[in-house]
C-alpha cells in the first residue's frame, strides 16, 4: 500500500481535501479470520478496497463508502 501511495504522490495527481480509493486485487486473504476487504486509516486521504471478492456491485459500493467513512470523517 505504501508503494502505491508513494507512486501516486510522485505523479503529482494528489489534491488537497480529496480522498482516494484504490481498487485492487490480491489484498483479500481468505485464510484471514477478519475477512478484511478494505482498508483506510482514520482521517487519511488514501484507502484500498479489494475487488477480487465475490460480491455484488452494491456490496462493493458499500465497502467503498465504508472506507471513506473512516478516512473522510474519521469514523471508527
Amino acid at each position: 500500500m505504501d508503494e502505491v501511495i508513494s507512486e501516486f504522490k510522485k505523479r503529482g495527481s494528489r489534491k488537497k481535501n480529496t480522498y482516494y480509493i484504490f481498487l485492487v486485487n490480491g489484498f483479500y486473504d481468505e485464510t484471514d479470520n477478519r475477512n478484511v476487504i478494505g482498508y483506510m486509516p482514520y482521517a487519511n486521504q488514501y484507502g484500498f478496497v479489494e475487488m477480487d471478492v465475490k460480491m455484488t456491485a452494491e456490496q462493493h459500493y458499500r465497502s467503498i463508502a465504508h472506507e471513506l467513512g473512516h478516512g473522510a470523517f474519521g469514523l471508527k
